[in-house]
């Protein structure tokens, strides 16, 4: 998948009536975003219902907010009505399409009232953390060759490497739909740059056709991003 097939959005784009065709769509938002006032109400749905329950779900208000956005990123990807898309969480607890039935692939992450959502043609990951206080590395989740350059980065007070790893690691895993029943450290992240990079997994055949690191910029507060999208089912 070329680079240009990842379109990113804000809240302001999700009042368009559909987006222009994209193999991808991804955003991170504040549910309390006055741009996200306007978006129609939508009624739960059974599968709404009956997810908010789950002990992942997080406070009931901000679950209920991020189902309703990510039926609209749905809707205004597939062309379709949001009132017709139903999303439910599968036996792991990761968000699947029920309909319409067409094989889109959906993708969420949450920090509170702040969500990031991604849709795609093929299976897709997101993952996000926000820019804090510099925190020691989790050192046990890193591969044997990720250590030597986030360890020199942290002994300079740098936990950028590692957060990027890290969060590269979960939108990769999201994208296979293992989560964190894989371990970590049993895949190797090689950044390219700042935007982006390149995944070693020997345990897993399926190959990375696009990665997207990013960092968005929410009130006072900075999100860093990253997105996994798989080259095909």
């Amino acid at each position: 998948m070329r680079a240009d097939g990842l379109r990113w959005i804000g809240a302001a784009e999700m009042a368009a009536p559909r987006f222009d065709a994209a193999m991808a769509v991804a955003g991170v938002f504040d549910l309390r975003d006055p741009a996200l006032a306007g978006l129609p109400t939508l009624p739960p749905t059974a599968s709404d219902i009956l997810d908010e329950g789950r002990p992942l779900a997080g406070r009931r208000d901000h679950f209920r907010a991020r189902r309703a956005l990510t039926r609209h990123l749905l809707a205004r990807w597939l062309g379709r009505a949001p009132e017709n898309v139903v999303v439910a969480h599968d036996a792991a607890g990761a968000p699947r399409v029920l309909a319409p039935d067409n094989g889109a692939f959906v993708s969420v992450a949450a920090r509170g009232p702040i969500a990031a959502i991604a849709v795609a043609a093929t299976p897709i990951g997101i993952d996000i953390e926000p820019v804090e206080t510099p925190r020691e590395p989790v050192w046990t989740v890193l591969h044997r060759d990720e250590r030597a350059a986030i360890a020199g980065a942290w002994r300079d007070g740098d936990d950028a490497p590692f957060r990027d790893t890290w969060i590269a690691k979960e939108a990769w895993l999201k994208a296979l739909g293992a989560g964190l029943r894989r371990d970590p450290a049993g895949v190797l992240i090689r950044r390219d740059g700042k935007s982006g990079f390149t995944i070693v997994d020997n345990s897993d055949p399926r190959q990375l056709a696009l990665s997207a690191l990013r960092t968005v910029a929410m009130g006072d507060a900075t999100i860093r991003c990253a997105v996994a999208i798989l080259a095909a089912p």
